[in-house]
């Protein structure tokens, strides 16, 4: 036996590796639609909520990729983690704040 009969590649070539990632865009950009559709359904106090969960999750993915960096990232990357960790908190604090809270619940006309 020959080591090609146990082992798997899961690309043949480069044909396939291209539309694995062609699939993998595609099923990302379905869920930042649904994700959109979301946010604008839910109006006034629905949006400050899904906003916060969003500015949450986008912060622990800065996280990840602060760790990746600082473990093995030139400074760039770890400046571009900081900057994504700093824009998530932003967006999550911004409408917990009481300004941020008034103004979602201002009277829309």
């Amino acid at each position: 036996m020959t080591d090609d009969a146990t082992s798997v590649v899961p690309l043949k070539s480069v044909d396939d590796a291209r539309h694995a990632v062609a699939a993998v865009l595609v099923f990302i950009g379905l869920v930042s639609l649904g994700f959109a559709a979301l946010s604008i359904t839910l109006g006034g106090q629905g949006i400050r909520v899904t906003t916060v969960v969003y500015g949450a999750l986008g912060t622990l993915v800065g996280f990840v990729f602060l760790i990746f960096a600082l473990d093995s990232g030139p400074a760039a990357a770890v400046l571009y983690a900081l900057l994504w960790v700093g824009f998530g908190v932003v967006i999550t604090a911004a409408p917990m704040a009481p300004g941020g809270t008034a103004w979602f619940a201002r009277p829309r006309h």
